[in-house]
């Protein structure tokens, strides 16, 4: 075994390691609302042909190219939806396909999610995870209770009746699968994704108040690329340990030779 095998077993080993990674985030956003499962897109490295030139002078066909391995080119963000789970809470949505809320980040970027859990925070603002709506009405203390209405209207009912005191910053994206994931459920709008459009009507009863999505995370499916992707990791890591004891054995005739 030389040193290329090595370094292309090294890249496997990082190759399956990403995926292991992702299938635990993946779990552990289980109970997240409206979360996407991440996958991970493998594809080989293309030969070095410096590093051929190296190994042997003679260059048969193209297949002869010794190949450097694998990486992870990009993680994945299927547009799959998940469940619907009622929960009668007045301020949690659930949002049709391809559709995202818009919210303001930690950093204070506008990011987008499809975690419909609303609530109010201190300021009086509508937020999901601490993160604000873009464009959040200002809730008064002591002025009603907010609901959302099936059109995505933010309502408040008072002593005088029901108001509308604003709209849900809903857009949605030419290729959502392009959104890059930051973490808790929110995604970041890229050149791939497109430019975030927003969504001025709804069709009726488009939007599921008092309820939730789910995530779209599949138990079996994560735990059979968790399985692949250990026993991938341990025979790259047999190869590796073989590589090291051969070596080993060559050190040691050479130096009683």
């Amino acid at each position: 075994m030389d040193l290329t095998t090595l370094g292309v077993t090294a890249s496997s080993l990082r190759a399956q390691q990403a995926r292991i990674d992702l299938v635990g985030h993946n779990l552990a956003n289980l109970q997240t609302p409206g979360f996407r499962a991440l996958r991970p897109e493998l594809v080989d490295l293309p030969a070095d042909l410096s590093v051929f030139g190296q190994l042997s002078p003679v260059r048969l066909t193209s297949a002869d190219d010794p190949g450097r391995g694998v990486t992870v080119a990009s993680v994945t963000l299927p547009d799959l939806p998940g469940p619907i789970v009622s929960t009668d809470a007045p301020l949690d949505v659930a949002l049709p396909d391809g559709i995202y809320l818009a919210v303001r980040g930690p950093d204070g970027q506008t990011v987008y999610t499809r975690d419909g859990h609303l609530e109010v925070n201190a300021r009086g603002e509508l937020q999901i995870e601490g993160n604000p709506l873009i464009d959040s009405p200002r809730l008064a203390a002591g002025s009603g209770s907010p609901s959302l209405g099936a059109d995505g209207s933010i309502v408040m009912d008072d002593a005088t009746g029901r108001h509308v005191i604003g709209k849900l910053p809903l857009v949605q994206f030419s290729n959502p699968e392009g959104l890059e994931p930051l973490g808790r459920g929110l995604l970041r709008a890229t050149p791939a994704s497109g430019a975030p459009r927003p969504v001025a009507t709804v069709a009726p009863a488009g939007l599921a108040t008092g309820a939730l999505e789910g995530s779209n995370v599949d138990l079996a499916r994560e735990f059979t690329s968790l399985l692949r992707a250990q026993r991938a990791y341990q025979a790259g890591t047999q190869l590796i340990r073989t590589w090291d004891e051969l070596a080993g054995e060559t050190v040691r005739e050479i130096g009683h030779s």
